[in-house]
C-alpha cells in the first residue's frame, strides 16, 4: 500500500487559494444516515491500532464519489456558483427518471490505497450505477463542465493509506495484519436508501492525507 496522495493523485497547486483547490463532484453522503455513520464507527475502531498506516476518514467527510468534475469549465473559466446551479438544474432533470433504490455497503477490505468498501444495488436485473453514472455525466456535459472517467468500481472508503509499506518490513507486516483483522472483523453490511445525490465542492487535504466538501446542491432521485 503506497501513500494515498500520490503525486498524480494531488490536482491543487502549491500555495493554491481555497477556492482554487476546490473542484466539483457528485457523491452520495452519509451524514444524513445515522445507521450508516453507525457502521463507519464501527470500522474505525477496527482500524484504531493501525494509524500508522491509513488514517480514517472523519463522519463529515464519508462519501461515495459517482462523479468528478474539473475546475474549469469547456469555456475555460473556473466553475463558480452560476456553473453549479445549471449544473443541478440539469442532473436534476436526468435523475427524476431513475427511482430511488437500496444499496448494500460492506464489507471492508484493504486495497492498495485505503480501506475500501463494497456497494452493491440490491435491485436484481437492473445495472442502476450505469444509469446513475449516465445520468450524471449527462447533467453535467449539458452544463457545460468536464470530467475524468466515471469510477470503475462502486465504493465508498472507511481509510486512506498514509504510508508506503512496501519499503518498510515492519509497516508491511503491520499492513498484512490489518489486512487479516479487516477479512475476519469486518465482514458485515449495512442496507441503505439511495434517493438523493448531492453536488458539492470538494478539496484535498493533503497534509491531512483526506478530502473534505461543502454541499451545494442537493439532487432527489425521480422527482419529475
Amino acid at each position: 500500500m503506497r501513500v494515498f496522495m500520490a503525486p498524480d493523485r494531488i490536482w491543487q497547486k502549491p500555495g493554491a487559494s481555497q477556492a482554487d483547490r476546490g473542484r466539483p463532484h457528485v457523491l452520495w453522503t452519509m451524514q444524513d444516515h445515522p445507521h450508516v455513520l453507525g457502521y463507519f464507527r464501527e470500522i474505525r475502531q477496527i482500524l484504531a491500532p493501525y494509524t500508522d498506516i491509513v488514517t480514517p476518514i472523519a463522519e463529515d467527510d464519508l462519501h461515495w464519489t459517482i462523479q468528478g468534475a474539473h475546475a474549469v469549465d469547456i469555456a475555460g473559466d473556473r466553475v463558480g456558483a452560476p456553473q453549479l446551479a445549471t449544473a443541478a438544474k440539469a442532473i436534476g432533470h436526468e435523475l427524476s427518471g431513475i427511482q430511488p433504490f437500496e444499496v448494500t455497503i460492506g464489507p471492508a477490505a484493504l486495497s492498495r490505497s485505503a480501506v475500501m468498501v463494497r456497494v452493491l444495488p440490491r435491485t436484481p436485473g437492473r445495472d442502476v450505477f450505469a444509469d446513475l453514472s449516465t445520468a450524471v455525466r449527462t447533467g453535467l456535459t449539458a452544463a457545460g463542465l468536464t470530467m475524468p472517467a466515471a469510477p470503475k468500481i462502486p465504493h465508498a472508503s472507511a481509510a486512506y493509506g498514509a504510508a508506503d509499506t512496501y519499503n518498510d518490513p515492519q509497516l508491511a507486516r503491520h499492513c498484512d495484519d490489518l489486512a487479516s483483522v479487516l477479512i475476519h472483523e469486518a465482514r458485515h453490511e449495512v442496507t441503505v436508501t439511495v434517493d438523493t445525490l448531492h453536488l458539492v465542492m470538494e478539496t484535498q487535504d493533503v497534509a491531512g492525507n483526506t478530502y473534505h466538501f461543502d454541499r451545494v446542491h442537493d439532487l432527489p432521485l425521480g422527482q419529475r
